[in-house]
């Protein structure tokens, strides 16, 4: 059920922001029906004309699948190279512009949360890739169903017995996939953190504003150190978890190749020395065989693939749908213009995990005075301005505008009464 409403969750945000990319992959998909009607039936009616010597039904038979297949591979190709490309792009710029503006309004308090960044860095990602993919995966299961349909009613009609050897290949070899994709996704998350940690050093080494403090103070030997180290704790994970995922792509190949051509060639040869089948007939079911349990296969293999789409997914809506409690503030409006008063009541705040920065503090400046703030460092001058700025909220007492409670003060307005220079305040990469 959880895989199912994440899928809509992710048809939702695609038809959202291109409705045709759905309807497109749809029809691409369900092309795949022509396999059956080619690689199957018409490779029996020709053979069958071949062995009758039926010159005018062989010449039409041609004709049709020349048609049908120049048709199909013009239309796909269309889709590949010219439809989905830009409709990928499209979407991938609108879903990474909504999850950049969901970002930019969290309270800075979840920015500076590794937990969340982790999660959040995991939805950038991702999203993109797999609301696509949660699209193809559905479209693919439709053109999978209608190929299995159109190949059932071509295989009864021949032979019912090897429909069962198949089903039950194809049905341990989804248990198969189910549990590599599971491995696969355990892998991605233990991947993160690492990589995380590894992409920081990478930017300290191309950020300007670390080119001082590397040499100042000779880190470069600590910096490579554990550069070095989390390469090395990755290999090991990726060698660790590839391993276990190789064994179970392993174990999935020799079922495969043992099922579809040992036992059900052999079945086949039996049928036709013993005079129940034709050449075109085995011509048939050898290729009808082997689409068959490619379409199971396919179809088996596609639900895990839906599933493992969901989990990454959950991320991405975890990240959606979280609200701030500052960032989104409404309320009283201030005027810029003009001076206010501050006042900080019995004001208790720590940051999370440490002692309090301060302890029932109590301080007032009046509208138009000026005031200096002197002390050590940590003493909590950076940190009195963000609590200001409603960065973040005290734990205890309040804080005053004009004798109004921050809280109930329009977040953008009440900021835009500050001037401020941060004392490790950043540049941005573009044109003044």
């Amino acid at each position: 059920m959880r895989t199912w409403q994440n899928s809509l969750f992710a048809v939702r945000l695609v038809f959202r922001v291109c409705p045709a990319y759905p309807i497109w992959t749809f029809l691409t998909a369900i092309t795949s029906v022509t396999a059956p009607l080619t690689g199957v039936l018409g490779i029996k009616l020709l053979i069958d004309a071949l062995t009758e010597r039926d010159l005018k039904t062989t010449g039409l038979v041609i004709l049709l699948y020349g048609l049908i297949t120049a048709i199909t591979s013009r239309f796909q190709s269309w889709y590949n190279k010219v439809y989905e490309p830009a409709a990928r792009t499209r979407i991938t710029g609108a879903l990474s512009a909504s999850l950049l503006e969901q970002i930019a309004g969290f309270d800075l308090a979840a920015s500076e949360n590794s937990e969340f960044y982790n999660r959040y860095s995991r939805a950038v990602a991702e999203a993109n890739t797999r609301a696509q993919g949660v699209v193809k995966t559905l479209c693919g299961l439709a053109g999978n169903l209608l190929s299995i349909g159109t190949l059932t009613a071509i295989l009864i009609s021949l032979d019912w017995v090897v429909m069962l050897l198949t089903l039950g290949g194809a049905a341990l070899m989804f248990f198969l996939n189910l549990k590599k994709s599971k491995l696969s996704f355990k892998q991605y998350l233990e991947r993160t953190r690492l990589e995380r940690q590894i992409n920081y050093i990478q930017r300290v080494y191309y950020e300007p504003q670390y080119a001082r403090e590397i040499r100042l103070f000779s880190m470069n030997q600590f910096m490579l150190k554990r550069y070095k180290s989390y390469f090395a704790d990755l290999q090991h994970l990726l060698k660790r978890q590839g391993l276990r995922i190789w064994l179970f792509s392993g174990l999935e190949k020799i079922l495969n190749d043992c099922l579809y051509i040992v036992i059900t060639l052999s079945y086949l040869t039996s049928r036709f020395f013993a005079g129940a089948i034709t050449i075109g007939g085995f011509s048939a079911l050898f290729n009808g065989i082997f689409q068959f349990g490619d379409q199971i296969y396919s179809l088996l293999s596609r639900l895990p693939q839906l599933y493992e789409h969901s989990l990454y997914l959950e991320t991405v809506q975890t990240v959606l749908n979280t609200r701030p409690s500052i960032e989104n503030t409404r309320g009283i409006e201030l005027d810029p213009r003009v001076a206010h008063s501050i006042e900080l009541r019995h004001v208790t705040f720590a940051y999370p995990g440490r002692p309090p920065v301060f302890s029932d503090l109590n301080l007032k400046i009046e509208a138009g005075e000026q005031v200096a703030l002197l002390g050590h460092n940590g003493a909590g001058k950076s940190t009195l301005i963000r609590l200001l700025l409603r960065f973040y909220d005290p734990q205890e007492g309040q804080i005053l505008v004009d004798g109004h409670d921050i809280r109930t003060i329009d977040i953008r307005s009440l900021r835009s009464c500050f001037g401020v220079v941060l004392q490790d305040f950043q540049h941005f990469a573009f044109s003044i």
